[in-house]
């Protein structure tokens, strides 16, 4: 098909031309997220391993998604996002309650990592609430604790800039549906700044 727009997993790992209508980002589509102040780098998922603390599939990194052929074949759904609108049953292949909707400046999402079922994008995560910085990949629906004192921390406000800082704060283009070719900014949910 067709090259995909800016932003998508377009750069041969998979065809993806499915889910772009009219350029705009929709709930239900896969997307890839490249930041923005390094070339090459891309968001990426559900990685790493501690044996000795038990725990798999936490880390979140930048990484060029391009730079082996581990990351561009076995890696390579860690580099992909599905955009929610709410967590689903956390199948990957759960169909969304606005899917086919688009994004708007202003939404509340959750990103869901397509490496595995149950595996969403967490943010402002940290033991000392003074810094809140960690983001990880983990089941929001996996214990008490993440389905309600974390919840929040799953939820993702879109921007079209980084604003004052404050979750309250009105985007100048809330309500606008966000475009494959937007530069956007995804503030996490429980804290300011």
């Amino acid at each position: 098909g067709d090259a995909a727009p800016p932003g998508c997993l377009g750069t041969g790992f998979l065809d993806w031309d499915y889910c772009y209508v009219n350029n705009e980002v929709s709930y239900g589509d896969w997307l890839v997220l490249q930041v923005n102040n390094v070339d090459n780098h891309w968001l990426s998922g559900g990685r790493g391993r501690d044996d000795w603390n038990g725990i798999y599939n936490e880390k979140v990194v930048t990484r060029d998604a391009s730079k082996s052929s581990y990351e561009c074949g076995y890696a390579v759904f860690t580099y992909a996002w599905i955009i929610r609108s709410s967590l689903g049953d956390g199948g990957l292949h759960f169909v969304d309650e606005q899917e086919g909707s688009c994004v708007k400046y202003g939404d509340i999402v959750y990103l869901q990592n397509s490496e595995a079922d149950n595996r969403w994008i967490s943010g402002g995560r940290e033991n000392n609430p003074a810094y809140n910085e960690m983001v990880y990949t983990r089941n929001a629906l996996g214990s008490s604790y993440e389905r309600t004192s974390a919840a929040s921390t799953y939820q993702w406000i879109v921007r079209s800039s980084s604003g004052d800082g404050n979750k309250a704060f009105i985007d100048k283009q809330e309500g606008s549906c966000v475009h494959y070719e937007d530069i956007l900014y995804l503030q996490v949910n429980n804290v300011n700044n």
